[in-house]
């Protein structure tokens, strides 16, 4: 997979959760981003001023959507299992 695919990746992942996040919660940055990043993500989203999810790098979106995944999103049964279940049962490889 080489850089403009996951260019691509996240910026259709980026578009989606700004489409579906703000209609969780009035306080969706609060509540469904920031504290769904690891401590380092959050310091750099804080330390960089970062307000919209397309600022974000592909791995804080990535942890965004598998964190939001069954519980905010309601995604359940065959065929709906977590992005990150994914990426770990086919590692990416440089193309």
């Amino acid at each position: 997979m080489d850089h403009r695919h996951l260019t691509t990746l996240s910026a259709q992942l980026a578009a989606f959760l700004a489409e579906v996040l703000p209609r969780l919660s009035d306080h969706w940055w609060q509540t469904h981003v920031l504290q769904e990043l690891t401590f380092q993500q959050r310091n750099h989203v804080d330390t960089a001023g970062y307000t919209r999810l397309d600022q974000l790098d592909l791995a804080a979106l990535l942890r965004i959507a598998d964190r939001n995944w069954s519980g905010s999103f309601r995604l359940t049964g065959p065929g709906c299992s977590s992005p990150m279940r994914s990426v770990s049962a086919r590692p990416l490889r440089p193309g």
